[in-house]
Order: structure tokens, then C-alpha cells, then sequence
């Protein structure tokens, strides 16, 4: 997602000089030649020493160890911000270490490949882009952070931090449990049969794709709501398994119709 903003930023018509770091000097290197970044840092302290905007586009486990290893290189007016899925426990720990120039921050953009080879100019664009003020945040920080944003294409929301994390557990950290589970369900009672798969099953694995431990670490960090949306899906799920040992078409349609209602209103409010 770094390398994704290094490219779409670098492709604006403002001004923008674009610095990165990464643990991997391959990872530096590939970025350098890619024209995601202008500069390449040997250190996270070099990075950020003459930078307005800081964006830590890095795992959930590892931005407020990050941040805490760049903070005394700050300029005065840094602003900083993070791409992370969960934002409760992060932004209390960023704000903790910077105050309210700690911006919360979550593209909701991506795929199930990462790392700088899929880097991609056109990533956010037209994605959604979350930003998770406080009573403390300071507003022109978060201006910044949304007119960077706006400048790759995305379109900016605001939410307090533990909204977010409630959505994200429906609309994304319940679908990858989902499409884990269905990869391993359907090898389990029918490997024999993959390589007649249809898209239905394609489209609900996709993210089957992601990286485990990324994902680990999100589910861990926003476990509680998770497990309500969990428990609220096996709540329709259950329902649905009566009705077929049943044998009562009538509730199977009518569950049906009401989850196809609500994916049409979903996509009224998505357009």
C-alpha cells in the first residue's frame, strides 16, 4: 500500500516529494526504480526528519513501535498517519506518543497480493479512505490527511475509532474469515473436484489469499468486533441450516430474499 501511494502521489500535478523506508533494502531498492519514492532512507529516523505528512504503511503490530522509533526526528508541525485495519488501540497509542497529530488512517483498498511488487498508480482510486479523529485531534492535520488522500482519488470518511473498527468486522475482517473458511471447507469435501469450480467460488475466496499472519494480527487487534459479527452471521447461518433440514422452502426463500434486500441497499449506498 506504501509503494501504491508513492506512485500515485508522485503522479499528481502538485508538488510532492515522496521518501520511503523499508526494513528490506530489496524493498528500497525496487521502490527507487519504480518511481514510487524519490529518495530512499537507510533508517525510519532519516525518513521523516524534513517530512510534512508521514504515512505508516506497515502491519498492525508494528506502527506504534515505529512511530515511537521515529518520534524525537519529527519536525515540530509533523503530521503522521497509518494505513493499519484496526484503529481503537492504535490511535490511543499514536496520540499517546504525538498528541493530535496522530491522524488515524485506513484505505480500504488492496488486494490479497502485497508488498511492492504489486504495487499499483491507480490503487486508491475512487476507494474509500477512512480517517478516526478524537476530541483532541488537531482539524488542520486532519485536513492534510484528507487533501493527500483526495489527491490519489479516494474518497475521505470520518469516523470516532471504535465505529470504524465496528464496520471494518462486518464489512471486511468477517469476509476474510469467511472466504478462509469456505477455501478449507470446500478442499476438505471436495479437493477432487477444484478444478470445476465455478466464479462464485473464486469471487468468495479471493481473499483466501491474504497473507495469514497479517491477518492474524488484524483479527487479534479487533477480535471483540469481530466475534459479534461472527456471531451474528452464525446467528443467519443456523437459521438457514434448520430451514434446510427442514426442508422449509419457504424460510429458505424468505432468508434469501431479505439478504438479497440488503445487498441491493448496500449498493445503493456504495454508488
Amino acid at each position: 500500500m506504501g509503494g501504491s501511494l508513492g506512485l500515485a502521489l508522485r503522479n499528481v500535478e502538485a508538488e510532492v516529494r515522496v521518501t520511503g523506508w523499508s526494513r528490506n533494502p530489496v524493498t528500497r531498492s525496487k521502490a527507487l526504480d519504480m518511481g514510487a519514492v524519490e529518495r530512499a532512507t537507510d533508517t525510519p529516523e532519516q525518513a521523516v526528519e524534513d517530512a510534512q505528512i508521514i504515512v505508516l504503511a506497515v502491519p498492525v503490530d508494528t506502527i506504534l513501535p515505529l512511530l515511537e522509533q521515529m518520534r524525537v526526528s519529527l519536525k515540530p508541525n509533523a503530521i503522521v498517519t497509518d494505513v493499519g485495519s484496526v484503529k481503537s488501540r492504535i490511535v490511543a497509542g499514536g496520540e499517546e506518543s504525538i498528541g493530535g497529530r496522530f491522524i488515524g488512517g485506513h484505505p480500504m483498498a488492496g488486494s490479497e497480493d502485497s508488498g511492492i511488487d504489486s504495487a499499483s498508480m491507480s490503487l486508491y482510486h475512487s476507494a474509500p479512505w477512512v480517517f478516526t479523529p478524537t476530541a483532541i485531534t488537531d482539524s488542520d492535520a486532519l485536513d492534510a490527511c484528507c487533501q493527500m488522500a483526495r489527491m490519489v482519488g479516494a474518497k475521505t470518511y470520518v469516523f470516532a475509532p471504535e465505529t470504524h473498527d465496528r464496520i471494518v468486522a462486518c464489512y471486511s475482517h468477517l469476509p476474510h474469515i469467511l472466504a478462509y473458511g469456505l477455501a478449507q471447507t470446500a478442499w476438505d469435501l471436495a479437493g477432487e473436484g477444484a478444478a470445476i469450480s465455478a466464479g462464485s467460488f473464486r469471487d468468495g475466496t479471493r481473499v483466501a489469499g491474504s497473507s495469514p499472519s497479517l491477518w492474524t494480527e488484524i483479527l487479534m487487534d479487533n477480535r471483540a468486533a469481530t466475534l459479534r459479527a461472527l456471531e451474528r452471521f452464525d446467528k443467519w447461518s443456523h437459521s438457514m441450516k434448520i430451514a434446510l433440514t427442514k426442508g422449509d422452502q419457504k424460510e429458505i426463500e424468505e432468508l434469501l430474499v431479505h439478504a438479497h434486500q440488503a445487498h441491493k441497499e448496500w449498493k445503493t449506498t456504495r454508488s
